[in-house]
């Protein structure tokens, strides 16, 4: 899972990164997000050099509501564009 520490970022470094000055970046990169838009949350994001995907589709179900998933892909098992590849199902002759 991405993490800040895992770039090697301190806070201050962080907060320099980000374009924010220190204090907002420590309550940031202790989980509180409040007072960020959305937007800037996600752009804060791709600065960190994460990829950002959203995906917009039906909702399933008869309920009529959508659902929000967010998934964090580890480095090793690709990315959101491009998904791990499943091992195709071989099937025996009779």
């Amino acid at each position: 899972m991405f993490t800040w520490q895992a770039l090697g970022l301190n806070v201050t470094k962080a907060a320099a990164r980000l374009g924010i000055p220190q204090p907002k970046a420590s309550r940031l990169l202790r989980g509180y997000a409040d007072g960020f838009s959305t937007e800037k949350l996600l752009t804060f994001l791709t600065k960190l050099g994460q990829d950002v995907c959203i995906v917009v589709s039906d909702a399933r179900g008869g309920s009529g509501n959508g659902k929000f998933v967010l998934t964090m892909l580890q480095a090793s098992r690709g990315s959101a564009t491009s998904p791990p590849r499943r091992k195709a199902a071989t099937r025996r002759r009779a």
